[in-house]
């Protein structure tokens, strides 16, 4: 090869070696941006139990149910009676609170949308396992993380 020619092919390997990191670097830089959105578009629901006496309540089992996704999650409160559940998918969820010596607590409705942070702090009450007390008004949870708004938009409302 003549030394034009080696300057030709040099010159046209490292423009495509650059075309290829560039596109990488793209490509790198949108995955994080998606990784980003589908965490945004999660909501969250954290608080505490209480006893009467707003004395906290370790080790009792919280359990979240969305009965449209099938799925739940279980969390054991910690020893300042604290839980929490994130990267929950918008939807109405139902919070059951058990603890050996109290009733169970059962709250249904729990609406969270896109982007909420809620809190929903729960009171158990003295007595058997067996008594629930069961909470069907929707209480409003309470986003003390920010002042951001959610929703969700169907398919049906873009077209």
């Amino acid at each position: 090869m003549r030394t034009s020619d080696k300057e030709k092919f040099l010159s046209e390997a490292l423009r495509v070696i650059a075309l290829l990191m560039l596109g990488l670097f793209v490509m790198g830089n949108g995955a994080e941006t998606l990784q980003a959105q589908g965490s945004i578009a999660n909501a969250s629901l954290s608080g505490a139990v209480y006893d009467k006496s707003d004395a906290p309540i370790p080790g009792a089992k919280v359990t979240l149910l969305n009965s449209t996704e099938g799925f739940s999650r279980t969390f054991t409160t910690t020893p300042d009676g604290r839980y929490s559940f994130a990267s929950l998918p918008p939807g109405a969820y139902t919070l059951t609170v058990e603890k050996s010596g109290f009733g169970r607590y059962q709250q249904k409705g729990i609406i969270l949308n896109i982007a909420q942070a809620a809190t929903q702090d729960v009171s158990l009450q003295v007595g058997a396992i067996t008594q629930t007390v069961t909470v069907t008004a929707g209480a409003a949870l309470l986003d003390t993380t920010t002042a951001n708004i959610g929703t969700e938009v169907t398919d049906r409302q873009l077209t």
